[in-house]
């Protein structure tokens, strides 16, 4: 039961019951009064029923209205009757309008009719004409069905609310899960698609070159076990961080002209860097995205077109950097097949994440092209 009815047919329980005994027992002989007493009893236990079954309640607290006007024989308002106006306004927004308009126009006429018919009253020459207290029981009738009607609609809204509120948190933990599952399967793809290019690479060296056997073999070594360790770093930091946190990827820094070459020549790719304007600080995450960008775009390099030479360029302007990757031999047709895609996809998806823009050119020559722009124009410092 909501506890606010509670508190309401408490505090009129409170108020109106005492009135109720004091004007039974001083106007009403003693069997009628106490009569009379135990019905408003009865009225003010119904009340407590209007929040689990306000029909019932209303029908209830009517009939002891009814049953008091028998007992009496007169015209007799009692203070305990005004529950039949609260018990409406309940019936209108928890229960049913029709029965809640029925006992207000059907009590209202009984009322009026009982008064029209009391010659007590109608004799007094005090009381006022009877279709004036019939248009006075019909106005309190109407605004307590009209508040029953507020409070519906309050409540429907309140509860649309909610489920709009629920829908939309579901919806965004679903899209944060299907972010997450993304995320994951973004890295590890690219720390499993590097590695295992750099090893086959490196097999591949050790086989054609017999001379160069013992390096290669030290380097697919080192290539297993720093991917290895990066893939433990990835599965530790998913353990710890919640679903869409950002900084559970693996951090990687491979933008310095060293680092890069040392990564093209492990995955034996033929590598022309060119620096245009001047190298700028970016924030970590970003940082984090390009190293991600150059190692899978050499790694889709050596695993779809083998041998061919690499263009790759940093342009650093005011406002962005834009990094290209070029190659004389298409590879577009390889990555759909061998892959599904998904190297340049997630590409795609980590220059989003950082406000970024990718583009993939397949004709005449493969293209990629990343455009970061900067976070604020303050940047500046050498990242060198």
């Amino acid at each position: 039961m909501s506890s606010r009815l509670v508190v309401l047919a408490t505090a009129v329980t409170v108020v109106l019951l005492p009135l109720t005994a004091t004007v039974a027992f001083l106007s009403l002989p003693p069997p009628a009064a106490w009569a009379v007493f135990l019905v408003a009893i009865v009225q003010h236990v119904a009340s407590y029923l209007s929040s689990s079954r306000p029909t019932i309640a209303l029908l209830l607290i009517a009939a002891g209205a009814a049953m008091q006007a028998l007992i009496t024989g007169l015209f007799f308002l009692l203070p305990s009757n005004g529950l039949v106006l609260t018990a409406i306004c309940v019936a209108s927004a928890r229960g049913s309008s029709a029965v809640a308009i029925g006992v207000a126009l059907t009590g209202s006429a009984l009322a009026t009719i009982a008064y029209a018919s009391d010659d007590s009253v109608v004799d007094s020459g005090f009381g006022p004409q009877p279709w004036l207290l019939l248009t006075l029981f019909i106005a309190l009738s109407a605004v307590a069905c009209a508040s029953g009607w507020l409070w519906r609609s309050q409540r429907i809204a309140a509860e649309l609310i909610r489920e709009r509120d629920l829908r939309d948190r579901r919806e965004q933990e679903s899209r944060a899960i299907e972010g997450e599952r993304n995320r994951i399967s973004r890295d590890l793809h690219d720390i499993l698609a590097h590695s295992l290019a750099v090893v086959i690479s490196q097999i591949r060296v050790a086989r054609f070159e017999p001379d160069n056997t013992e390096e290669a073999l030290a380097t697919a070594e080192a290539t297993a076990r720093s991917s290895l360790a990066e893939l433990r770093q990835t599965l530790g930091a998913l353990r710890e961080t919640r679903p869409g946190d950002r900084t559970a990827s693996v951090k990687i820094d491979i933008g310095h002209p060293t680092s890069l070459a040392a990564a093209a020549e492990a995955l034996g790719v033929p590598l022309s860097h060119v620096v245009r304007g001047t190298p700028r600080t970016v924030g970590e995450h970003r940082r984090a995205a390009i190293g991600w960008l150059v190692r899978e775009a050499l790694t889709n390099a050596a695993k779809h077109a083998p041998g061919a030479r690499v263009d790759y360029a940093e342009v650093w302007e005011s406002d962005r950097l834009e990094i290209s990757f070029s190659n004389d031999r298409t590879i577009a047709d390889g990555v759909a097949h061998a892959s599904g895609g998904l190297g340049l996809r997630g590409m795609a998806e980590r220059m989003g994440e950082v406000a970024g823009v990718l583009s993939v050119q397949s004709s005449p020559r493969f293209v990629v092209t990343a455009v970061l722009p900067f976070e604020s124009p303050l940047e500046g410092k050498s990242v060198r």
